[in-house]
């Protein structure tokens, strides 16, 4: 009996580390990409000095966005992927605490999941608002970044 419960011990710990070392790998590889941005970025816009804020955005083209200051404090937005890079100071501009009251004011009863900075068709940079409602619909809310206006609202079926 004790020799089963040794070998049933053993597999456990074959498939905990397993699924451990699954999940690093991924998570590795997306943290060395990340960090291969915003070398590039710091590297190309010397402006920015200081990082502050490092997201991902997966709209219609993929963005890495870097909020950072320069040695005057000036708030910069960066958002650049394997082809393209672009920056701008964000010296007028919506914070994200004002947006996330906007889109409870908008669409009451839901829980924001997150809000990401992003790029529309348009090429404006906006936020995008992923939120859930009381009967576990998804949605997303868009925002322009800089007037806090509205762009747009989806509302998505059920999670399953």
């Amino acid at each position: 009996m004790k020799k089963y419960f040794f070998i049933f011990l053993f597999i456990i710990l074959i498939i905990s580390v397993s699924v451990f070392l699954f999940y690093y790998s991924i998570w590795s590889k997306e943290n060395k990409i990340e960090q291969k941005m915003v070398s590039k970025a710091l590297h190309e816009i010397a402006v920015v000095k200081e990082v502050d804020e490092v997201s991902y955005y997966a709209g219609e083209k993929q963005y890495y966005f870097i909020l950072g200051k320069d040695v005057n404090k000036i708030q910069w937005m960066i958002w650049l992927n394997e082809d393209d890079i672009h920056y701008k100071p964000l010296s007028n501009w919506v914070r994200k605490e004002e947006i996330e009251q906007r889109a409870l004011e908008m669409v009451p009863n839901i829980e924001i999941i997150r809000i990401a900075y992003g790029v529309n068709e348009q090429e404006q940079l906006i936020y995008e608002v992923l939120y859930q409602d009381k009967e576990e619909r998804l949605g997303y809310i868009y925002f322009n970044l800089f007037d806090g206006k509205l762009i747009k609202i989806y509302r998505l079926g059920k999670m399953e």
